[in-house]
């Protein structure tokens, strides 16, 4: 009998540019556990966001007045987090079956305190090169994904630094760590901060190469103007 995987706190940080939000969960709700949580952290979004995320009630928002940064609002949705691992998810992605289950598998070994998925829009190990299906076309994506899954089903691999744009970490390791470090401010290397604390407290980190996650990738930064 397989073992029951840890259930998933999913933090999404968003400032404005809904569209991309709407996608971003439409896309994941279908890959959820039934003991799964989500959890939106608006950032002082001035579009139709705030009305927006009011047509997902599966969804627990919490709001801010004005931008806090990224580090902030994962922070906060850390702090609500109830869930075995909290998900760190940029709301400039899209989501495709088992990306989830693939994503959290690892954690079965107590010694793992960080995963993340491969992607094609990222830096460093987890990237993969000019994947064969166009962006915005769904079931190709999937379709992809799915291959991609089969073709490397339960593969893993350490690593030095998992990128934030998508990042599973064990709830109560991150939070006894206080989650991100709010010094670097609107965005910055607050990923690999954390990734460094969670080595230096001798955990692993690890590439789950069967799970994959599209990303659009500095979304949020270029429709708001900044670089």
């Amino acid at each position: 009998m397989a073992s029951r995987r840890p259930t998933a706190s999913i933090v999404i940080p968003v400032w404005n540019e809904w569209q991309m939000t709407r996608g971003c969960l439409d896309t994941l709700r279908p890959t959820l556990g039934v003991r799964d949580e989500v959890i939106v952290v608006d950032n002082g979004s001035r579009d139709a966001t705030p009305n927006g995320l009011r047509s997902f009630p599966w969804v627990k928002v919490i709001t801010n007045e004005e931008n806090r940064g990224f580090a902030t609002a994962c922070n906060q949705g850390l702090a609500a987090a109830t869930n075995d691992a909290v998900v760190f998810l940029n709301n400039d992605t899209l989501l495709t079956p088992r990306w989830l289950d693939a994503l959290l598998a690892p954690f079965e070994d107590e010694r793992v305190g960080a995963t993340g998925p491969r992607s094609n829009m990222v830096s460093g190990d987890q990237l993969v090169e000019n994947p064969p299906y166009e962006t915005g076309r769904m079931a190709a994506l999937r379709r992809f994904a799915k291959e991609w899954a089969m073709a490397h089903r339960g593969q893993t691999n350490e690593a030095t630094r998992l990128v934030g744009f998508c990042m599973a970490v064990r709830t109560d390791i991150c939070k006894e760590l206080g989650g991100f470090d709010e010094s670097f401010g609107i965005g910055g290397c607050e990923d690999d901060d954390l990734c460094r604390r969670l080595r230096n407290k001798s955990f692993r980190l690890l590439i789950a190469h069967e799970s994959f996650v599209h990303h659009v990738g500095h979304a949020t930064f270029d429709a708001n103007g900044l670089d």
